[in-house]
């Protein structure tokens, strides 16, 4: 892995390029905040011209970087506020404990799941579009924030 520096909105970005090669990018966040991984691919036509190992690769790795610092950022900014949302999100979801059919419990679950990051995380509003692949994530921080709440502690990141 290959760490990677620079500066952005007055503050150091560290990260590390996870994957790097000739279509496929990979890079995670490491400072100021930890983040997950982002990806991009060149796919079709793009292929002939476009390689992740030229200096549009360094373009394109601190373009994600920078996403994953803003994303982050927002998500710090407003995390009251999706912690609210979470709340509800869980109080539903328990309420499924009553359906017999697994199915069934996993296919509303997963509808809530969608409900909550398309009203929370409403692109036109934050500016933030939650891929599948960073609900996991998204989950684990509102946990924490919830146990953070809990003990009554302050927190300063950005």
């Amino acid at each position: 892995m290959t760490p990677v520096t620079f500066t952005y909105d007055n503050r150091e970005l560290m990260g590390e390029v996870i994957t790097r090669n000739k279509f496929y990018l990979e890079v995670r966040l490491l400072s100021p905040c930890q983040y997950c991984p982002a990806k991009l691919y060149i796919s079709g036509f793009a292929r002939s011209n476009m390689s992740f190992l030229t200096d549009f690769g360094d373009k394109c790795i601190e373009d994600l970087l920078i996403k994953s610092y803003d994303k982050a950022k927002s998500i710090y900014n407003n995390l009251d506020r999706f912690a609210n949302f979470y709340g509800n999100l869980k109080e539903e979801k328990l309420a499924l404990n009553h359906l017999h059919d697994s199915d069934v419990k996993k296919k509303i679950s997963r509808k809530l799941e969608d409900w909550f990051f398309h009203s929370a995380f409403t692109s036109s509003i934050t500016g933030i579009i939650i891929p599948e692949t960073e609900r996991d994530f998204i989950f684990n921080i509102l946990d924490d924030y919830s146990r953070f709440l809990e003990s009554n502690n302050s927190m300063e990141l950005f």
